[in-house]
């Protein structure tokens, strides 16, 4: 079998149907797919077992959806690992339940590639937004990287990751490095992830020709900026203590709560003369200065 396409879904029944269907319409390809429901409270189950269940009998083939249903909320990472366990591709590809599959040889196109460049350890594709306005572009730098370039000057490639919405590896090289690290729950995973197959001298790759839509954050719509950021910032300061010194984390986050508190002031500032500033802006760096302000305030 070419691929393995894993989704792991979190109360996206809204979004799902499209994800779904836009797999099962991929032609001159050999594939299966794998979803892992996160003990969703909406009505996702429901319509993952249509699809598991319903869809492939009335096409007349034989299933090749398998649906493993997870008492517990496993969050992405573990969730992933889950699936892959159950995958018999040559290649996994993950794929957020809230993104879709826009051509009909988007998988050929991802195998294809896969299989001319053995350099690449993880690959990632165009994700562009579901009305098209904005591109989501594989980073160039590690987080942290700027301030400390030693750190990361031995490893190849131009590409330093890619998100985990849209992502292809080699299933032999996911097993190799026992997949997600399980110590993330949501967020931070998939860069982690990147940074530890490049150690192994892999390089990221990113093809281009393949185009994924996403609507971004569907599991997350409920939740505010300010948890959303301190979610985020939580992850980061476990990618800082996993890649970096003790003494360096305290140097990274001594720097963002600096910064932060700076712009702080700014949005208050512009706040008194009724400039209007950005709430969830506002959310994101109060979010920032109080994680790392307690953190640091344990290191002390």
């Amino acid at each position: 079998m070419d691929v393995s396409v894993i989704i792991v879904n979190y109360n996206t029944g809204d979004l799902i149907r499209r994800c779904i269907e836009s797999v099962l319409e991929q032609e001159r390809v050999d594939f299966e797919l794998i979803i892992v429901d996160n003990a969703s409270h909406d009505q996702s189950v429901q319509i993952l077992e249509e699809y598991a269940n319903v869809i492939p009998a009335k096409a007349g083939i034989q299933p090749k959806i398998k649906l493993i249903k997870s008492p517990e909320n496993l969050g992405f990472g573990r969730a992933n690992n889950l699936a892959a366990q159950h995958a018999s591709g040559k290649f996994l590809y993950l794929l957020n339940p809230d993104a879709y599959l826009s051509e009909k040889e988007a998988l050929k196109r991802l195998v294809d590639f896969l299989e001319q460049h053995p350099q690449f350890g993880v690959v990632g594709t165009r994700i562009v937004s579901s009305r098209g306005e904005a591109e989501t572009y594989p980073k160039t730098r590690h987080t942290g990287e700027k301030i400390f370039k030693d750190s990361f000057k031995s490893l190849k490639g131009s590409i330093a990751w890619v998100i985990g919405a849209s992502m292809a590896i080699p299933k032999h090289l996911f097993d190799e490095i026992k997949g997600f690290d399980p110590d993330f729950f949501l967020y931070g995973e998939d860069e982690d992830l990147c940074l530890r197959v490049r150690k192994l001298g892999y390089e990221i790759g990113y093809c281009p020709e393949v185009t994924v839509e996403h609507y971004d954050a569907g599991s997350e719509q409920k939740t505010t900026s300010y948890e959303l950021a301190c979610k985020k910032q939580k992850a980061l300061i476990l990618f800082y203590e996993k890649h970096f010194s003790p003494a360096d984390v305290v140097t990274l986050l001594t720097r963002e709560l600096r910064l932060t508190s700076m712009r702080l002031f700014f949005h208050q500032l512009r706040s008194f003369l009724h400039l209007s500033p950005s709430p969830e802006s506002q959310s994101r760096y109060r979010a920032i200065r109080d994680i790392n302000r307690e953190f640091l305030a344990h290191k002390k």
